[in-house]
């Protein structure tokens, strides 16, 4: 694929594409509180009582990391659907207590699955952001 058209499919990808989360639509709590996504309600990013939804959104340093899907590992590092996609970070935090791990919904990561069902998802195999290389270590 041409850088132009990465460039271009990340344009789309940021208005529309895969999960929301971190790029237009964090979640509003009763209280005020926002969180990056409703699957998130434990982490608190800021309060409307206190800040404009467009600041918290700029200056959170978590929002900023799940937008970037360089630091992605396992399938989601190599797999060409990144940009509109991105995996649901919730889901690798939950399952890996990692937010830029696999996202286990998706039909291409089921070699994590197993890991993460049975407890062992802290240690699960890693591949390289977009080498595909193996890594150890979380």
């Amino acid at each position: 694929m041409s850088d132009v058209k990465i460039r271009e499919i990340g344009v789309i990808a940021d208005l529309v594409g895969g999960c929301g989360v971190a790029r237009w639509c964090p979640a509003l709590q009763p209280d005020g509180d926002v969180t990056p996504c409703v699957y998130m309600p434990k982490t608190v990013i800021g309060s409307l009582r206190h800040e404009r939804l467009g600041d918290i959104r700029e200056r959170s340093e978590l929002l900023q990391s799940m937008r970037e899907r360089d630091n992605l590992w396992g399938r989601c590092a190599v797999c060409g659907y990144k940009m509109l996609c991105g995996g649901c970070r919730a889901r690798a935090q939950s399952c890996f207590d990692d937010l830029t791990a696999p996202d286990i919904g998706c039909v291409h990561n089921k070699a994590y699955i197993g890991s993460a069902r049975h407890g062992a998802a802290l240690d699960p195999p890693r591949v390289g952001a977009g080498s595909g290389e193996r890594r150890s270590g979380t």
